[in-house]
């Protein structure tokens, strides 16, 4: 998939995207990474400096979005 149809897809998802996972400002690395590793592109969306101390981490799939946070247990705030 080239970068545009990457972007075109999650328009598709996005505006109504309810599975978000906030994410502590010091472990972005190791969230993204963890998301490359685990998920396809088109299916997670990270928003940086959403909060002060916290990036927003939104997912496509509710079972991605509970998989990440599991991840990252002591450092995330699910908003779903």
């Amino acid at each position: 998939m080239t970068p545009q149809m990457i972007d075109d897809y999650k328009r598709t998802w996005l505006p109504h995207c309810i599975y978000r996972v906030e994410l502590h400002i010091d472990l972005r690395r190791n969230g993204v990474q963890f998301c490359k590793d685990n998920f396809l592109k088109t299916a997670w969306h990270e928003v940086r400096w959403s909060q002060p101390y916290y990036h927003y981490y939104y997912f496509e799939y509710e079972e991605h979005a509970r998989e990440f946070a599991r991840a990252f247990p002591d450092h995330t705030i699910v908003g779903f």
